[in-house]
């Protein structure tokens, strides 16, 4: 992972772990699993199969003591993605561009 990148990963997982409302203590902490992942070590060593299990499985195999990063990962992976008002807002251009308007 380029070190950019991994930068942004973690000021965003931050950000994103104290809008939850979790203190700063906690918050380094997840910094330094966000980092023990990042280099594989333990418990993050296992090998990601997505024949064997899925996403929340493979984080539940990662256990440790005020595991942040598992807590933060399996709530990002519960939230559903949707582009509603995305849809809506082509619906409204379409609307204002199609040949009836444009007469």
């Amino acid at each position: 992972m380029h070190e950019d990148t991994f930068r942004a990963i973690c000021e965003n997982a931050i950000v994103l772990w104290k809008q939850l409302g979790h203190g700063e203590n906690t918050a380094t902490l997840l910094m330094l699993q966000l980092s023990d992942y990042s280099l594989g070590a333990e418990p993050y060593h296992y090998k990601f199969d997505p024949t064997a299990h899925n996403v929340e499985n493979w984080w539940l195999m990662c256990r440790q003591k005020n595991n942040y990063i598992q807590h933060l990962a399996l709530m990002i992976n519960s939230i559903t993605p949707h582009n509603t008002s995305c849809e809506r807002i082509f619906s409204v251009l379409g609307w204002y561009a199609n040949k009836r308007r444009t007469k």
